[in-house]
């Protein structure tokens, strides 16, 4: 059995997750004569403290999910703790933000293979 590899299809995207999100990105593709149409997006959370990755189809949307969830309030975020990566696979193209307890690094990258 063979794992698949990790094929990065745009440069990598950072942001820095804070108490207020910040303006959310958008990864392009590297070819920007193609149309991204899906795929995965693979983010590693560099920081020392827990992210809360929120996104959607417009910034808006990204920006106005990206809260900490608490105790009977939850929220539309994927945590990611310290040191981890996840992959999302999405339909279409999609804008990202994140929110933390404190100042936090995250790393975006579209491609194929997680």
């Amino acid at each position: 059995m063979s794992a698949k590899v990790f094929n990065p299809s745009s440069k990598s995207y950072s942001l820095t997750a804070d108490a207020t999100a910040p303006t959310p990105i958008k990864p392009a593709p590297i070819d920007t004569l193609t149309e991204y149409a899906g795929g995965e997006v693979k983010i590693t959370n560099v920081g020392i403290y827990v992210a809360y990755i929120s996104y959607g189809k417009t910034a808006a949307i990204a920006t106005t999910n990206a809260v900490i969830p608490t105790d009977g309030n939850p929220q539309t975020v994927v945590t990611l703790l310290p040191g981890a990566e996840t992959a999302f696979h999405l339909q279409d193209q999609s804008y990202f933000t994140a929110v933390s307890a404190a100042a936090t690094k995250i790393i975006f990258q579209l491609g194929e293979g997680f």
